[in-house]
């Protein structure tokens, strides 16, 4: 008998002082082993782990607490919960299940069929933006194509996307390798479109680049009366997106300016001064630019 009343009291000690719970697959429903399970106990942060059974414990004060909860595991979205306790009162059996994220996956070759690594790779989906559906990156930062030309674009949700490849500076030897949509275009058109399910792995999007001779576009830098241009630069953006090629175009012949193998697009020109660190006293100008064929 009083080894029964012993573990009863250990068991209501814990519990006390305590948030539980287990994270699972929400395709498998297997238990998630190594999940990172971040806790914000009243602006204290504590990191802990789930053990091999997706299970987890989080100590809290025994006082009452908020706590805020997110469940990270590389190749699964993330999951937050929000958790109250009252004084003496504890969380358990919390079941929190993490959705496989996608992947997609392809390989990019010049058009003599050479491998082009570094060069950036992005996922877009249409979202709206200020009341307007516009394409916009799944991430942040561009996935990069090693030296065989492969890329691998992971943790992305469920959805449908269209692949744009932007051969890097350092490697594109010839500028009429301008941005490209996979399959081969410089705008989205319907075989762009790839939709993966969750937990997917999409292989085979391949681009095969092809040269573009497109548009030189020439102009001339109006500078205020009595100043001299100086090192000033010039660049065209396509949306949020930096036509890397065009960028970085320094000004000569006394601010006379010449961007060539721009394609069909609206774009947005800027000519700034050229500083590492902009100063005040610095001299800007834009404007949009619609570029035919």
């Amino acid at each position: 008998m009083r080894f029964a009343m012993l573990l009863i009291f250990a068991a209501g000690a814990l519990t006390a002082q305590t948030v539980e719970g287990f994270v699972f697959d929400a395709l498998t429903h297997a238990p998630v082993t190594g999940a990172l399970v971040s806790a914000n106990l009243g602006g204290q942060p504590a990191v802990f782990r789930t053990d091999a059974g997706g299970h987890f414990s989080v100590p809290v004060s025994s006082n009452g607490f908020s706590a805020s909860v997110e469940i990270a595991r590389a190749g699964y979205l993330h999951a937050h919960r929000a958790v109250r306790g009252k004084p003496g009162e504890a969380v358990p059996g919390l079941r929190i299940d993490l959705v496989p994220t996608a992947v997609i996956a392809g390989k990019l070759v010049d058009e003599d069929g050479f491998p082009v690594e570094r060069a950036q790779v992005r996922a877009l989906r249409y979202q709206m933006v200020n009341g307007e559906r516009k394409l916009q990156p799944a991430w942040s930062s561009p996935t990069q194509s090693d030296d065989l030309g492969e890329f691998r674009i992971f943790s992305l949700p469920a959805g449908r996307y269209c692949i744009r490849a932007t051969a890097s500076d350092l490697t594109n030897w010839d500028r009429r390798y301008v941005p490209e949509y996979v399959p081969g275009a410089l705008e989205p058109t319907d075989e762009s479109w790839i939709e993966v399910k969750a937990g997917e792995e999409r292989g085979g999007v391949n681009l095969r680049f092809t040269r573009h001779e497109g548009v030189t576009v020439e102009g001339h830098l109006a500078m205020p009366t009595g100043v001299a241009p100086g090192r000033m630069q010039v660049s065209l953006r396509q949306d949020q997106f930096a036509m890397t090629g065009y960028s970085g175009a320094l000004q000569v012949d006394g601010g006379t300016f010449r961007l060539t193998h721009v394609p069909p697009g609206t774009y947005k020109l800027r000519a700034q001064s050229a500083n590492f660190s902009p100063k005040a006293g610095d001299f800007m100008a834009e404007q949009q630019l619609q570029v035919g064929s």
